[in-house]
């Protein structure tokens, strides 16, 4: 039993790890994209997000979702601080 318990919680820290490096690519494919001057910058930084979304579909709808969340979640705790502030 405990080396069933063993390896799910390796799976889920992998899992988890993975998820993390998924997301900091995104976020760094959409930082280039916003710093990008160029129609061939932004069609190269396109490319490879493609690329990346081919590699795990689900996986990067996940990751892309939970960077979503997060933002959102930013925006509507700055947004409840302002209205406080003023």
């Amino acid at each position: 039993m405990y080396f069933f318990r063993a390896y799910i919680n390796n799976i889920l820290i992998m899992k988890r790890l993975e998820m993390n490096e998924l997301r900091a690519k995104i976020k760094s494919l959409a930082e280039r994209n916003r710093l990008a001057t160029t129609d061939e910058e932004r069609a190269t930084v396109a490319a490879e997000m493609n690329t990346l979304r081919s590699e795990n579909e689900q996986a990067f709808t996940e990751a892309l979702e939970a960077l979503i969340k997060t933002t959102a979640d930013a925006v509507q705790e700055l947004h409840g601080r302002n209205i406080k502030n003023n």
